[in-house]
């Protein structure tokens, strides 16, 4: 390994990954696929049954509870088994000893756990949704009555998650949210692989539950600090409104507590990489 190259070589980063898809080529074949048959099995059982209205009776913010329910089980599956070279010594020491830098090893998990996971499944879901959606009224609605089509509102993510604002800044705040949220989760999941291996599926979402009692507390911490006469700990109504910050739209607890989300996400990689470091020493 030339020093110019032992940091990060292009070539080797591509082998590194052929290398993860060889070992793990039918949890990937199977993940699409299965995701989509799995969304598509809970979407029908829960779509309405149609009553005679030109309204819809199933709106695309119907569709959110079901994207969230997807990002906590797929993002454990995937995010969950992160580094899978570590489930055993044997397999440790084999990946440890790849012809590999530590940050391609981390750059490829990297990529594989969180970033096309964060850029596909909003789009199988996207996907699947319509799809069972088209289905389920082709299936469902009676060839002579008109009224009946139309009955489920597909999904597109300007609806579901209001972001047709006036305010420019709240949408790009909006969709800072839907992404940063998520991103935690399973940036801790990806954190938590390098300490708690095989068994990180099950140990790594208590970690997050312990991560969302902080960010609660936290929040309450600054209702306090802003308001402390009418605070939750006096039992009283929490209020968020003020003070407000980009162009007076966005309450500043939101504002902090999403800034503070997109930090723990880099802290969450940083740590990783020095874990993964630390193990290669």
């Amino acid at each position: 390994m030339k020093k110019e190259n032992e940091f990060f070589s292009f070539s080797r980063f591509i082998q590194l990954l052929k290398y993860d898809f060889q070992n793990n080529r039918f949890h990937y074949l199977t993940a699409i696929p299965g995701a989509m048959l799995a969304l598509g099995i809970i979407l029908w059982v829960f779509f309405p049954d149609f009553h005679l209205s030109h309204e819809p009776s199933w709106r695309a913010t119907n569709f959110l509870p079901f994207i969230i329910l997807g990002y906590l089980i797929f993002g454990i599956l995937i995010a969950g088994n992160s580094f899978p070279g570590f489930k055993s010594k044997t397999a440790t020491i084999g990946y440890l000893t790849l012809p590999a830098s530590t940050f391609e090893k981390f750059t490829a998990q990297w990529v594989i756990r969180i970033l096309l996971f964060m850029v596909l499944y909003p789009l199988i879901f996207k996907i699947t949704a319509n799809l069972t959606a088209s289905l389920y009224m082709a299936f469902h609605s009676p060839p002579t009555a008109s009224d009946f089509a139309g009955q489920i509102e597909y999904f597109t993510f300007v609806k579901a998650f209001d972001l047709d604002q006036p305010d420019r800044a709240v949408n790009f705040f909006i969709c800072t949210i839907v992404i940063s949220f998520p991103t935690l989760g399973i940036s801790l999941l990806f954190l938590t692989s390098t300490f708690f291996k095989k068994w990180n599926a099950l140990l790594g979402p208590l970690s997050i539950l312990v991560l969302l009692f902080v960010i609660l507390f936290y929040n309450v911490t600054i209702f306090h600090l802003l308001d402390p006469f009418n605070s939750i700990f006096l039992g009283n109504e929490v209020k968020l409104e003020h003070p407000k910050v980009i162009n007076n739209t966005v309450p500043l607890v939101f504002f902090s507590a999403v800034c503070l989300v997109i930090l723990l996400c880099f802290i969450c990689w940083l740590t990783t990489y020095f874990r993964l470091k630390e193990k290669q020493v």
